[in-house]
């Protein structure tokens, strides 16, 4: 090819072979900006063959947002030329022939040439280096949430099991120094404080596991009939509905979701337990489920209870690492698992509540609507 547009002597030919040898891209132009010299690799780089670079403006390979202030550069180095960087710390972008953009690295110097003065550039394709940074920081963030989980993981189980923990060993330090001294209807009152001790501190470690588990466990979205995972829940809480005398009133038939039906019993039971607890005397919950125009579905819970404020709302759902900062009516633990597990499954979670005693609370999430439209 016949890149050489200076002077067409053997000594520019042997700089175009020389400069097509390069390892990187270099265009040559006139002060005006004008090109002068594409080497194969700038003409590989930007798509171009040479007939449709010569005497083109430089500006052809920038975009076209970026032209202005390129040429108010250029005329600052024709005025004071010296090799640096182009740039000086903003990012620069090439754009092929076909309008692709693509981020650069640009060198300049000057290129002696008897009374005129040529500008010769260097340019790099940086588009693998970027991914790789952007990659690397991708994975410090999640060292860093990770760090942050650590943390947050060892002051909930110190929080959270310390407590029923030195309760658990109060108990059974009296019982070991008053047996002889307590009646048969004494000794079995404490044993059934420690048992519920024991339960509520073994539930804890599972619901850590859990939280922990959510991150690492891959799964793979099927279409879930919700009636059988409501039910499951429902079957785990049947001694607390009973000791609550709680109302339930459901839907007879589900819409099918993409999820994950054990994670999804979680969601469930978390969602009632809470109803229950917070729910009015005796509770009442309605569950049901919604179509939303954006192809998803909103399933809830709402109870009867006192309902909560909008400063007690925003504490909730906190990210895991926060929950040293939330503990709103003993929830906290329970709800950062089940953000975890709708996030995970691409939905996100919700709570509406007017604050306005016997109205209660709505507990939300949100999925991907399944093939399927309803399930009995």
């Amino acid at each position: 090819m016949s890149e050489v547009g200076l002077s067409g002597s053997a000594h520019e030919d042997k700089l175009q072979a020389l400069l097509d040898a390069a390892p990187t891209a270099v265009l040559i132009t006139d002060q005006d900006g004008m090109i002068l010299l594409a080497n194969r690799r700038a003409l590989d780089m930007f798509g171009y063959r040479w007939a449709e670079l010569q005497a083109e403006s430089i500006e052809c390979l920038l975009p076209e947002r970026h032209r202005a202030i390129h040429l108010e550069h250029r005329a600052r180095f024709v005025a004071a030329p010296a090799a640096r960087p182009m740039g000086m710390g903003r990012e620069l972008v090439g754009r092929r022939k076909d309008g692709t953009e693509f981020p650069v690295e640009v060198g300049l110097d000057v290129l002696p040439d008897g009374p005129r003065m040529h500008v010769i550039a260097f340019v790099s394709d940086i588009s693998k280096r970027k991914l790789a940074e952007e990659a690397l920081r991708q994975r410090t963030r999640e060292l860093e949430a990770r760090n942050q989980e650590l943390d947050a993981f060892a002051h909930t189980v110190a929080h959270d099991l310390k407590n029923p923990l030195a309760i658990l060993m109060g108990f059974t330090e009296f019982l070991e120094d008053e047996y002889e001294t307590l009646s048969a209807g004494q000794v079995s009152e404490y044993l059934r404080r420690i048992v519920r001790i024991g339960r509520k501190m073994s539930n804890i470690i599972e619901e850590l596991l859990l939280l922990a588990g959510v991150r690492e466990v891959a799964v793979d979205l099927q279409p879930v009939d919700m009636g059988p995972v409501v039910a499951g829940a429902l079957e785990r809480l049947a001694d607390m509905l009973q000791r609550y005398d709680a109302q339930l009133v459901q839907p007879e038939s589900w819409p099918v979701a993409l999820g994950y039906g054990p994670w999804l019993e979680e969601v469930w039971a978390n969602y009632l337990s809470n109803a229950i607890k917070y729910g009015g005397r005796p509770p009442r919950i309605e569950l049901g489920a919604e179509a939303l125009d954006n192809g998803f579905l909103r399933f809830w819970v709402q109870d009867n209870g006192h309902g909560l404020t909008d400063e007690e709302q925003e504490r909730l759902f906190v990210p895991f690492t926060q929950l040293n900062q939330a503990h709103t009516s003993g929830h906290g633990l329970g709800l950062s698992i089940v953000r975890r597990i709708v996030e995970r499954l691409g939905g996100q979670v919700a709570v509406e509540s007017t604050g306005i005693p016997g109205e209660g609370t709505r507990f939300s999430f949100t999925l991907a609507a399944g093939k399927d439209t309803v399930s009995h």
